[in-house]
This record gives structure tokens, C-alpha cells and sequence, in this order.
């Protein structure tokens, strides 16, 4: 298909996702705190820049509802070999993380996809 009726799309869209290990907050101030630990804040955890040494690669997914376990929706993936990093104006990453490869032709299954991400907070 085509972007725009210019660019030819090869292959579907790729969608990555690059996590920091968060650590418990110190010497935090308590207007900032207040932010942080409350409903639907980080939950006293504060998160460094990325860097290679800081990577979390944890599975990670959505408690079941009325139990406490996890069932790892998303799970870490290396990056092929002539994968390359991306920097920003935040830093540089590396080609990996979790990743979600939507369909190249099949509106409806992406749609689909997509909506199954938002509903358990990945996108």
C-alpha cells in the first residue's frame, strides 16, 4: 500500500517499547511525593534515563481479574543483528524491547490489535 500516495509501506508497522527498571524514591521533596505516590501516580517509584545498564527486560502483563497473579502479555525481544539504535533528545536506545508488529494488510486485525494494547495500558 501506500503513506500518502507516495512512500510504499513493505512491511506492517512496528511498534516498540523501551523500559527502565524504576527504583524506590530517596531525598524526594514532599510536593513531589504527594505526586508520585498517590492513586494512579508511580507508586513510589522513580525511574532513571535510559541507558543499556538500566534496561528492564521483565515480562510483564495484566493481573487476572480477582487473583493476584500476572500473565506476561509482553515479553522482551532481542533485535535482529542489522538493527540499529535510535537517538533522540533524550538519549540513545537499542534496537530491542517489546515489540508489537501490526498486520501490513489487514485494517481491521490492527484495529483490532491496537485496541487489545490500550485496554491493558501498553499503548
Amino acid at each position: 500500500g501506500n503513506i500518502l500516495g507516495v512512500n510504499g509501506l513493505l512491511y506492517g508497522v512496528r511498534i516498540r517499547q523501551v523500559r527502565v527498571r524504576g527504583f524506590k524514591c530517596s531525598e524526594t521533596p514532599s510536593w513531589a511525593y504527594n505526586q508520585i505516590t498517590q492513586k494512579d501516580g508511580f507508586n513510589g517509584q522513580c525511574y532513571p534515563a535510559m541507558t543499556p545498564w538500566n534496561e528492564d527486560r521483565t515480562a510483564f502483563g495484566v493481573s487476572t481479574e480477582g487473583t493476584d497473579t500476572v500473565e506476561p502479555l509482553f515479553t522482551w525481544t532481542a533485535a535482529e543483528d542489522w538493527s540499529q539504535s535510535t537517538s533522540t533528545e533524550y538519549g540513545r536506545y537499542g534496537p530491542s524491547g517489546f515489540v508489537i508488529d501490526l498486520p501490513a494488510f489487514n485494517k481491521s486485525r490492527a484495529i483490532d490489535d491496537l485496541s487489545f494494547h490500550r485496554r491493558h495500558d501498553w499503548l
